[in-house]
């Protein structure tokens, strides 16, 4: 894997390279830095990596999230699938809230459903029917997500960059 910094190319591995990405989330107004990783199954294995170093400064898994769900959405960035990601517990906030804008280099705000679950999801089980689903879910609030993306291009970005910062919301 490359880490592409200015012109300066070095190779670090997918533990190294989510440390680094891990320190610049808790510099707020770090730039985002583009990372080139060899295929989609890589991506997810760095972001399962940064997943699990953010738990010390962000909280526990608070949460699930869904990325792109809309087909419209995927095609708009050249992805076909939606992506999943994690809500960190210190990143959730209870109405009424308030969020200082220095704490954000590039701030994004989306209208979002979230969905408490009722039942837990069962590892392994495969897709749900539609009537599982729906018994799951125990409530549906509307809620907003903030999105720091530290400037990065993401249509430009492509799929894999998107896979590795997924937990770039708060």
């Amino acid at each position: 894997m490359t880490v592409l910094m200015g012109d300066e190319d070095m190779a670090v591995s997918n533990s190294e390279l989510a440390d680094g990405l891990a320190a610049d989330w808790a510099a707020p107004r770090a730039p985002y830095r583009k990372v080139d990783v060899a295929d989609v199954d890589q991506a997810y294995t760095v972001a399962a990596l940064l997943q699990s170093r953010m738990v010390a400064t962000r909280g526990a898994i608070a949460g699930r999230k869904i990325a792109l769900s809309s087909k419209a959405m995927q095609q708009m960035v050249g992805l076909d699938t939606p992506l999943a990601g994690a809500i960190f517990a210190n990143d959730v906030y209870a109405s009424p809230a308030k969020v200082r804008l220095s704490d954000f280099r590039h701030l994004g705000l989306e209208y979002e459903l979230a969905f408490e679950l009722a039942k837990a999801a069962e590892p392994g089980h495969g897709v749900y029917t539609p009537e599982e689903a729906l018994e799951m879910v125990g409530n549906v609030r509307p809620a907003f997500e903030l999105i720091e993306d530290k400037g990065a291009a993401w249509i430009d970005a492509g799929c894999r960059q998107r896979v590795v910062r997924r937990h770039y919301s708060g």
